[in-house]
């Protein structure tokens, strides 16, 4: 009921909350009666919401026409995630007239020529948005009504699941591509322009410079896209490759547009998937393996290509130490996370699945072909999801690796099913798809990263450190619990037949837990503090980032955290100097 009402007006600039306090606040009777009726397949209840906020955006448009013959109040930031409904018109009036200063402010410093472009454009998208809810003719309306009770219930029940109408489903795949496309860049929708929240390392934008995090899109070419749907932007954005484009652009505390001419060009993901580097250290090297997410495809997977360099960087240096950054890692492919963390244990459960009728099942990696037997340090951040945490989590639990980096990891700890292209064939189901969580994983040691993700051994902040980022933040998240750990593997979800199959394959070479790394942690610890509390450059960025945590900016030319990791790395491969395990047989 909650979810509809957001459905109906997203930034509460329609209802008031009378309107709304029946499905925000219900009754018990009410609840009863919504439920009885929506098994029954009526939506009544749901058909009067959308016949009031029909009357509330007519009501809307009057307040508009007074707003036009006032004067418009300063300018204020507004938080439209957190606004709560208005009680009153007059309280809905001047928030209409705090959005349209705020608007009337940003198209202002586009120029003459683009000011009323601008103004149009808000104008074309609220009209937009009020046409998907302004519908009259009966057959069409209760389909309409259908699709927002679909959504509502969909996304009532996780922040993960979501219903697609077949035009959404068909773009969804496309949108997550093409935002990727053109110059390499993340943008998300504001109602006054489209910020930049990422630039993706190696594409366009991230080798041509000049485009900043935090910088607000206002135009394209001279074209306004103040009022436009991203979808609308992506185009104006997408081209043929070499080809040049100039966005202009407001930057973060100044009036003064910026224009940013970039050329167009490929975001090759491939060349964007993993990374290495190393640093002198003692009569050897430490090195970083950066992996940016779990894929496979016909050439490569994320396991073949972390292999191929861990052997690479054995071959042609002495290997003391190693670091797996997955900061900003989503994740990917659930077996390709269960093949890189078989990268650095022996045979042994990695990640457990639980589904709603509380089946478990197992994923296990069967070999024992270490690429990397030495010290281990992974390194996350808040943005670090889903693969990642499973990585992370499983090799923190069989106490082979020390977590290193922000707090924790994202918390998302559940797995679902896509409808879309059912046998690969991409074609939407006439009545729509969903997205729907299965369940939840687990860690070997049972912990789910649900909510909480995975907790850092030693915390050292880095950019997004103070972001609300994570499924905690999210409007409808899943709880997080436990089932029982795994370090010791019964078979319990494989037939008699399998088991001994498998038992027999677990003969030798099994991954046993260990404190033979996780001993130093007090001590790293201990250093790792020293050495930040007696930095100035951290100080300050720790200062920074706080000020600056809406938008996980990059703040310090120099990536402070990955030096900070690769110092406690370094203090890691001294303390284990007497396990002689830092040698390394392609030497």
């Amino acid at each position: 009921l909650q979810t509809y009402c957001d459905q109906m007006d997203c930034f509460k600039i329609y209802l008031l909350k009378k309107e709304v306090n029946e499905f925000i606040d219900p009754s018990e009777d009410f609840v009863k009666k919504v439920i009885g009726s929506f098994e029954a397949g009526n939506f009544e209840v749901f058909e009067k919401m959308l016949i009031t906020t029909q009357k509330a955006i007519v009501r809307n448009r009057e307040l508009e026409k007074r707003i036009a013959n006032t004067e418009l109040p300063a300018v204020t930031t507004i938080n439209f995630r957190d606004l709560p409904w208005v009680n009153t018109e007059d309280e809905l009036f001047e928030r209409l007239r705090a959005i349209r200063a705020l608007q009337v402010d940003v198209a202002s410093k586009l120029g003459v020529e683009m000011y009323q472009t601008a103004l149009q454009r808000l104008e074309k998208r609220k009209t937009k948005y009020e046409e998907g809810r302004e519908v009259k003719d009966p057959s069409i309306f209760k389909k309409v009504v259908s699709t927002f009770v679909m959504k509502a219930f969909a996304e009532a029940l996780d922040s993960e699941s979501a219903y697609f109408t077949p035009a959404e489903a068909m773009q969804l795949l496309i949108n997550m591509q093409q935002r990727l496309v053109g110059i390499g860049v993340i943008l998300r929708d504001d109602v006054n322009g489209f910020s930049v929240v990422s630039i993706v390392e190696g594409g366009p934008a991230a080798q041509q410079g000049g485009l900043q995090l935090g910088d607000k899109v206002v135009a394209v070419n001279s074209e306004s896209v103040i009022g436009y749907d991203l979808i609308d932007v992506v185009e104006l954005v997408r081209g043929e490759p070499d080809t040049s484009l100039t966005l202009k652009v407001l930057r973060k505390d100044s009036p003064v547009l910026v224009d940013v001419p970039l050329k167009r060009g490929k975001v090759v993901v491939q060349n964007q998937r993993y990374g290495t580097k190393v640093e002198p250290f003692q009569d050897g090297v430490v090195a970083c393996l950066t992996l940016h997410s779990f894929y496979q495809d016909e050439e490569t997977s994320s396991y073949s290509d972390l292999l191929a360099a861990l052997e690479k960087l054995q071959k042609d240096y002495f290997v003391k130490g190693v670091v797996l950054d997955l900061r900003y890692n989503p994740g990917g492919l659930l077996t390709q996370a269960v093949a890189v963390a078989g990268l650095f244990i022996d045979k042994g459960v990695v990640v457990s699945i639980q589904d709603g009728d509380k089946n478990v099942c197992y994923m296990r990696n069967l070999t024992s072909k270490k690429a990397w037997t030495g010290p281990l340090v992974i390194l996350t951040n808040r943005a670090s999801a889903s693969a990642s945490e499973i990585v992370a989590g499983t090799l923190q639990d069989w106490g082979r690796a020390i977590i290193v980096g922000d707090d924790r990891s994202f918390g998302k700890g559940s797995f679902q099913l896509f409808t879309l292209c059912p046998d690969g064939v991409a074609v939407p189901n006439p009545e729509g798809e969903y997205k729907i969580t299965q369940g939840r994983y687990y860690t070997v040691s049972g912990k789910t990263p649900q909510l909480v993700g995975v907790l850092s051994d030693i915390v050292i902040p880095g950019d997004v450190s103070a972001s609300e980022i994570g499924e905690q933040f999210s409007k409808f998240p899943l709880p997080g619990d436990a089932i029982a750990p795994h370090f010791e593997d019964a078979f319990s979800d494989v037939s008699y037949y399998h088991r001994q199959l498998l038992q027999r394959l677990y003969a030798s070479g099994r991954e046993v837990k260990t404190n033979t790394w996780t001993k130093y942690l007090p001590e790293l610890k201990r250093m790792a503090e020293e050495r930040l509390a007696k930095s100035d450059a951290y100080k300050n960025y720790l200062a920074e980032i706080k000020k600056n945590a809406t938008l996980g900016e990059k703040l310090s030319p120099k990536d402070l955290q990955l030096e900070e990791t690769m110092n406690v790395l370094k203090d890691f491969v001294d303390m284990a100097k007497e396990q002689k395990v830092t040698a390394n047989a392609g030497r």
